[in-house]
């Protein structure tokens, strides 16, 4: 069982919002530089690892939870996902994915770089009447 993809609104109580899953978004590390070998994936929060992915073990693994993809209509008491999977060739990383993480954009490198955040964990207080 479970619920098919849709961007139209769907009711849903706290326990079946609960329940949906943790998206998780693979990105490639540089490995251009040598300071990625200094890094123990294994160990490195935020890092793929090697027991999910032994050839790129340094990637960057990002958890996206329901919480943070469905959003909240208060005024018709429903959620609305806000992750498109349509494959048009364009990937866009919003509020949903950058909640409760630092983000470092290292222009003359060309990187970005995430960290979680310590302050705040990025949940809405008022997320749900449930």
């Amino acid at each position: 069982a479970g619920l098919n993809h849709t961007m139209k609104s769907i009711p849903l109580n706290d326990e079946q919002l609960l329940s949906l899953p943790t998206v998780l978004v693979q990105f490639k590390a540089d490995y251009s530089g040598k300071e990625m070998a200094n890094f123990d994936p294994d160990r490195t929060p935020g890092m793929v690892g090697t027991v999910l992915d032994p050839v790129s073990p340094r990637d960057v693994l990002l958890a996206i939870p329901a919480t943070h993809y469905m959003e909240y209509l208060p005024s018709s008491r429903m959620y609305r996902n806000r992750i498109s999977l349509k494959n048009d060739g364009v990937t866009i990383l919003g509020a949903n994915v950058l909640q409760g993480r630092q983000v470092n954009f290292d222009l003359t490198n060309q990187r970005i770089g995430f960290s979680e955040q310590k302050t705040c964990n990025g949940e809405k207080k008022d997320e749900s009447p449930n």
